[in-house]
């Protein structure tokens, strides 16, 4: 290979080409590109603050102070994180948990030292890089165990415990980047110690599987205590509930006890298990995406479908907390899906996407947890499947977009049989994986203002059997009266999109519309004054 242009040639086979055609040839099986990934390389912004005027104005601060002492935390431990106090303009106490890496500050995290129920109890500086926090002093190079805890405090109490050896996520119990898998590769045993409540062991069984179960130990902490910090508090030794910490359960198993279990939590804290779409009329007749659903997604050409499942993929990595989302598209490049998620963000067109609004919207959305997944070449089934279950495991993707079905279907002589096998391929991979799944299947071709039905979806009817819900997109037909007698008549669609939820297994379906904003890539619900004009041409049209 020349170095100096990338052209190679192999003296075995004969084959030669640039660094472009090598990548090709080993890349049979998909990839996955983030936002950063696709938008560029990311630029992190350098925090403004003073960390040791921080720690000045904590030492003055009686309520700083009473507040850390509180919680357990003593005078060595505050100062060895060099916790300081942060004074906003309302002349609101935070307590500041300055972020480090290689000696570096990277970011700061406040926590709010008297907060409401309505008042935000953390917040973060924009754009800055989040870390494994304590990483870059707990994993040294002759460290093999480590101990991940869900917050800073909960870190901090280890710490101060005795074990040094701890780190933390630093955007809550459902955040875990994908580099921080990286910086934990050589670790041998991983506790975790997540808080005592359902989120925290929701996400714990979701850590466990990425880390690579067979090295995870679980922490559990004695009734009626939350976390590690509440355990310092009340004088538990935390070093002893590292003995007794069991390893994860062999995975798809669980007794009857367990699953009881778990209706009982769900009792309690609410069944909060599944996804919504942006939409509320949608959720009414659609339900909650829920863990194992498959979700078919039906229309006719260029009514849309591709938009709708990135509407549906963007509101859900910009939730709070932001569920992490794969979209894997074999009809457009990350590049053409970026743009749509900018002009739905910003409500712009893509022409307006130039190179300042770019810049700023890096800048902005540096942690959206959306990934795209793609092929460059030989799209395959099983190259598809491994791809999804890799992001699964490295981004702890919870939700997959894939578009679309058919391209799936490589074999014309076996189209009914391949489409039905790979329909069942996707519901087996929603099962094993414990995620919704959309999918966007084609249609058969119709009479051009027909409202299909699910069984038009094409190619075959298993798509119908194994899907937990279809819904159905469908536009009318207009034309444009504008052009004068000696114009071609041009059809164009309506932008009021009827939405139909056809088949559903544990929800009522119907319909409802939405609108269309073709050039800002976006479906919204109709207006009071839009349901109103369509009532009113309904009723001039039955007049008629």
């Amino acid at each position: 290979m020349n170095r100096l242009n990338g052209q190679w040639d192999c003296k075995v086979c004969g084959e030669k080409g640039n660094l472009i055609t090598l990548g090709q040839r080993f890349r049979r099986n998909g990839q996955v590109a983030s936002v950063g990934n696709v938008a560029g390389r990311v630029k992190y912004v350098t925090p403004k603050f003073d960390v040791t005027e921080a720690q000045k104005r904590l030492a003055s601060s009686r309520r700083g102070m009473d507040y850390l002492h509180s919680r357990g935390l003593n005078d060595e431990t505050i100062s060895y994180f060099a916790l300081g106090l942060e004074v906003d303009v309302k002349g609101d106490e935070w307590i500041a948990i300055p972020h480090f890496e290689d000696e570096k500050l990277v970011n700061v995290k406040y926590r709010r030292i008297i907060a409401t129920d309505a008042e935000a109890r953390f917040r973060r500086i924009t754009g800055c890089k989040s870390i494994l926090f304590h990483a870059d002093v707990a994993l040294k190079e002759d460290c093999e165990s480590v101990v991940i805890a869900e917050g800073e405090f909960c870190a901090m109490s280890w710490w101060q415990n005795g074990v040094k050896s701890v780190v933390s996520s630093t955007t809550g119990c459902e955040g875990f980047a994908a580099e921080w898998l990286d910086q934990l590769k050589d670790m041998k045993k991983i506790y975790l110690a997540y808080d005592n409540d359902a989120p925290g062991r929701k996400a714990v069984g979701k850590l466990a599987d990425r880390l690579d179960i067979s090295r995870c130990f679980i922490v559990n902490f004695p009734d009626g205590i939350n976390d590690a910090n509440e355990a310092l508090q009340k004088g538990i030794k935390l070093s002893d509930l590292l003995d007794s910490a069991k390893q994860p359960e062999v995975q798809n198993i669980v007794s009857h006890t367990q699953a009881m279990e778990q209706v009982l939590e769900n009792t309690i804290v609410g069944d909060g298990i599944g996804l919504e779409t942006p939409w509320e009329n949608v959720n009414r007749i659609m339900g909650k995406m829920k863990a194992g659903d498959v979700i078919m997604v039906s229309a006719k050409p260029k009514v849309g479908k591709t938009t709708m499942t990135i509407n549906i993929a963007w509101n859900l990595v910009r939730r709070d907390p932001p569920v992490p989302v794969l979209v894997y598209c074999l009809e457009m490049p990350p590049v053409a899906l970026v743009k749509r998620t900018l002009q739905m963000e910003y409500g712009i067109t893509e022409s307006e996407i130039d190179h300042r609004r770019a810049s700023q919207c890096l800048a902005e959305l540096v942690d959206v947890p959306l990934y795209f997944g793609f092929n460059t070449l030989g799209v395959t089934r099983e190259g598809v499947m491994n791809t999804i279950r890799a992001a699964v495991k490295r981004y702890g993707i919870e939700f997959v977009v894939f578009d679309n079905l058919q391209f799936l279907v490589r074999d014309p002589r076996y189209v009914t049989q391949e489409t039905g096998a790979v329909s069942k391929d996707f519901k087996l991979l929603a099962m094993e994986l414990g995620i919704p799944i959309m999918v966007i299947v084609q249609t058969r071709k119709t009479d051009a203002d027909k409202i299909i039905e699910a069984e038009d979806m094409r190619d075959s009817s298993s798509l119908a059997t194994d899907c937990d819900t279809a819904v159905i997109l469908h536009r009318r037909i207009t034309v444009n009266d504008d052009q004068n007698e000696y114009q071609d008549t041009q059809e164009i669609l309506s932008p009021v999109t009827l939405v139909r939820v056809v088949l559903s297994r544990n929800n009522p379906g119907g319909q409802t519309k939405l609108y269309f904003e073709g050039d800002k890539a976006k479906f919204r619900e109709l207006t009071d004054d839009e349901k109103d004009a369509l009532r009113n041409a309904q009723t001039n049209k039955r007049r008629w």
